[in-house]
């Protein structure tokens, strides 16, 4: 079985998923998938790029 790719990642999410503090409907923003991280930095897929960003307040809530 292969990886699946970001976009179906993505697809299955919106299908799916309730994030909490997020908006319902339309105007819901589309989800951000990590592809990678190394310490605080998280690299994200967006428009069939890699952008690497510091998650500087631990949103993302691991420990």
């Amino acid at each position: 079985m292969s990886a699946l790719t970001p976009q179906q990642i993505s697809a299955i999410d919106a299908a799916h998923i309730w994030h909490p503090y997020s908006t319902i409907g339309a105007e819901a923003m589309p989800p951000v998938v990590a592809v990678g991280a190394d310490g605080a930095w998280l690299t994200l897929a967006r428009d069939g790029r890699e952008i690497r960003v510091l998650d500087a307040m631990a949103s993302w809530w691991t420990a």
